[in-house]
């Protein structure tokens, strides 16, 4: 029943990170969408304008020679002044700054901790491993040493002792 709760728990949080992620995801690519549509907006206008101002030859009538084509008045469309273009570049770099880089950078530093935390527990299990080693070689140590004194009690209690293995 614990196990099966806890399996439960983990599942829960599982999809409730992966929900997140995708919230992120949909919110950046909505707003990478939107940006792509005004980035196309903006140069189907500025390749109109540039159709509508390109020097366009006359045709000859006649025997007159050729001449430019008299330019016309410069009326440009009044949705997409010539002036304004680099500004609407620079909303649309904004809003892709300040709506895709902060969630990203969020999630990059988020990762990062993460990255660090890694390298803080190999590091840990690194000095855990080292540890362990040095306590098995104590106990291993100790053991014999516990080995030899109960050795060298018998061999002093049955009389086997030699006299130069004692010493005071």
């Amino acid at each position: 029943m614990v196990v099966a709760r806890d399996r439960l728990r983990l599942l829960v949080n599982d999809t409730h990170t992966r929900v997140g992620r995708l919230r992120v995801v949909r919110k950046v690519w909505s707003v990478m969408d939107e940006s792509l549509k005004v980035l196309q907006n903006i140069q189907s206008a500025v390749g109109e304008t540039m159709e509508r101002e390109k020097w366009k030859p006359q045709e000859r009538i006649g025997a007159e020679p050729m001449t430019p084509e008299t330019p016309r008045s410069r009326i440009l469309d009044p949705i997409v002044p010539s002036l304004d273009i680099p500004k609407r570049l620079d909303i649309v770099r904004e809003t892709l700054s300040h709506d895709t880089y902060g969630g990203l950078m969020s999630r990059l530093e988020n990762v990062n901790q993460t990255l660090q935390l890694l390298d803080a527990v190999r590091a840990q299990s690194e000095a855990m491993a080292s540890l362990r080693e040095e306590v098995n070689e104590l106990q291993i140590r100790i053991e014999d040493l516990g080995i030899r004194y109960d050795a060298a009690t018998e061999e002093a209690l049955s009389g086997e002792l030699p006299p130069e293995r004692i010493s005071i």
